[in-house]
């Protein structure tokens, strides 16, 4: 790919920095930068393909940019002409062992909140178990009347086979002489000349039978469910006795039907066969009795999918639990059930974006995700603009807020020096005072040139800072210390 005939006229820069040519530029990953092309003869710049909004200055014509999310080959576009890059990636970037470490953190202290909410509603599960669980009686709970609809659909048309065996039949019965009958004759009576047809031949006959794989691996599939409600009909729960009880009656009646009669129980390895993979019945069958047994690591789940590229919004929601689980461990949770949203057959972590999902503590406190505070609001309000901080913890006389930053842009004062609109633009209502009484910087990254701000003392002189939140790393004193001058204070 040819470089660009305009030379050192395109150029780029980051916030804060000088401008430099493409050429000499170091692109970093989900990085904004500006650009200038000192040029006023202009038509369109590609990035990726992309067209590139601009607008015209005395120097020529600039815009702006963001890299992609990933590290990697890069392509702008000018006048039909091409010039190739590279994006490196940010050295503030999680490792992919960090991005498993913060999920199953969340999902972990998720489902230790939901037994201290003492809900009761089936959640999502995965990996192979034969123990019973509650996950799986959620599935057989709310599954059983599919399987009665595929097994109905089966037995009205349920698959058999040809077959073929010998068979003795009176001699009455015989409609044709097969080579097989003649060949049993002559071997048995064809020396005797006196002798007669006895009354019973050999014969061979063909058949239709259903003993066939798919269907004793179904019988078997019904026996075990039998044997698995039965362990539920004598279990402590009332509701989930009767129902075992009524289900299991209605797997006896399937299996007193005549084609289960006729086939014997599969026993051994099963295979999943064409049938099972293409049959539109066999396959529904086989499917549901496979997932009857996916229940060995129950786990909340979440509501919304999280792409790698939105790890900062991965980020923002295993700090809330990290806040969380240090409420919980002081025994400060009253009621978590609220961090929960259900369907009909599942639970979910109600953590998303303008949600204001909440946590109730003790002595009428709260905990918030994602806390909205406008004009209007009731308690605490913004005189100015809508504001939406990460992680808010209330009380009824002031505000401890934590901002979550994946990657801090530019500088921590900076993103520090955009925290005072939370301390100085969030009053108490009945006051007119500031309600915010300390607010902090979540980071995974400590810069080293700021390393005061992750200090005690800066953090009790100004009342504001930053706090270092590392997946997989100890837990920061400094997160309980805000936490406890909190509670303290109010």
């Amino acid at each position: 790919m040819e470089p660009l005939s305009f030379g050192d006229s395109f150029l780029v820069r980051s916030r804060g920095s000088e401008w430099i040519s493409i050429e000499k530029a170091y692109l970093t990953e989900a990085t904004e930068y500006e650009w200038l092309w000192e040029h006023i003869d202009f038509s369109i710049l590609l990035m990726q393909g992309v067209p590139l909004t601009y607008r015209k200055v005395d120097s020529g014509v600039t815009g702006q940019f963001m890299t992609p999310f990933q590290s990697g080959q890069l392509t702008f576009t000018v006048e039909k002409h091409a010039y190739l890059t590279y994006v490196y990636p940010d050295d503030r970037k999680m490792t992919a062992e960090q991005y498993d470490i913060m999920l199953h953190e969340i999902l972990d202290e998720a489902a230790v909140c939901f037994d201290h909410a003492g809900l009761t509603i089936p959640i999502s599960a995965q990996d192979r178990a034969r123990d019973i669980s509650w996950a799986q009686w959620s599935y057989i709970d709310h599954g059983f009347k599919d399987l009665a609809s595929y097994i109905r659909r089966f037995l009205e048309h349920p698959l058999k086979r040809l077959s073929e065996k010998d068979t003795f039949l009176k001699r009455e019965q015989m409609k044709v002489v097969t080579n097989r009958t003649s060949q049993w004759l002559e071997r048995h009576y064809a020396q005797d000349p006196s002798s007669v047809i006895p009354a019973n031949v050999l014969t061979h006959v063909r058949m239709d039978t259903y003993n066939i794989y798919e269907n004793r691996v179904i019988k078997r599939y019904l026996l075990e469910l039998q044997s698995l409600l039965v362990t539920y009909m004598h279990c402590s729960l009332i509701d989930v006795s009767k129902k075992a009880a009524k289900y299991g009656d209605l797997v006896r009646y399937w299996l007193r039907q005549g084609i289960f009669q006729e086939i014997t129980s599969y026993q051994g390895p099963i295979q999943v066969s064409t049938i099972f993979r293409k049959h539109p019945v066999y396959r529904l069958c086989y499917r549901w009795f496979d997932h009857l047994y996916q229940h060995g690591n129950e786990r909340i789940g979440f509501e919304y999918p999280f792409p790698l590229k939105d790890t900062f919004a991965l980020y923002e929601i295993w700090c809330y639990m990290q806040v969380l689980r240090l409420l919980r461990e002081k025994g400060l949770i009253k009621n978590s059930a609220n961090l929960y949203k259900s369907t009909l057959d599942r639970f979910f972590l109600s953590l998303a974006k303008h949600k204001e999902s909440h946590v109730s503590l003790v002595n009428g406190h709260h905990l918030y995700y994602q806390r909205v505070f406008q004009y209007n609001s009731d308690r605490f309000y913004s005189f100015t603009q809508r504001m939406e901080p990460d992680i808010t913890l209330e009380s009824h006389e002031g505000i401890l807020v934590f901002d979550p930053k994946y990657r801090v842009p530019t500088n921590l004062s900076t993103a520090l020096g955009e925290m005072h609109k939370y301390r100085d633009g969030i009053l108490i209502r009945d006051k007119e005072t500031p309600a915010v009484d300390n607010v902090f910087i979540l980071t995974p990254s400590k810069g080293q040139e700021e390393l005061r701000y992750f200090q005690e003392w800066y953090h009790k002189q100004y009342r504001m800072g930053a706090i270092e939140m590392v997946p997989g790393g100890p837990s920061n004193p400094a997160l309980e210390r805000a936490i406890d001058g909190f509670m303290k204070n109010i």
